[in-house]
């Protein structure tokens, strides 16, 4: 699966099996952590139907910020699922 700002047509929607593999292509924009909030529902809702293996890799086009959305995906994976996924407390950003 993918979850690409503005592309839902790409995005298939239904459980087939009990392990997910979701790609988030973060806009560089705002409106990214809205849709993280909405696949922390969607994969909990998910979970409830039988999801037990969830693979999320979330990348940007300017990756500065992944680690930042990363950090915010998973502090409400933990909230929603009740888990604690540790959340790096340290950031080191390499440029060129």
């Amino acid at each position: 699966m993918v979850g690409t700002a503005g592309r839902r047509d790409i995005m298939h929607m239904r459980l087939t099996n009990n392990e997910a593999f979701v790609r988030f292509v973060g806009a560089n924009h705002k409106s990214d952590y809205h849709r993280l909030e909405e696949w922390v529902d969607r994969l909990w809702e998910w979970h409830t139907l039988g999801l037990n293996n969830i693979h999320f890799f979330i990348h940007q086009n300017m990756e500065l910020e992944s680690p930042l959305l990363s950090a915010f995906f998973i502090r409400k994976i933990n909230e929603k699922f009740r888990i604690n996924l540790n959340v790096t407390k340290t950031l080191t950003v390499h440029t060129n």
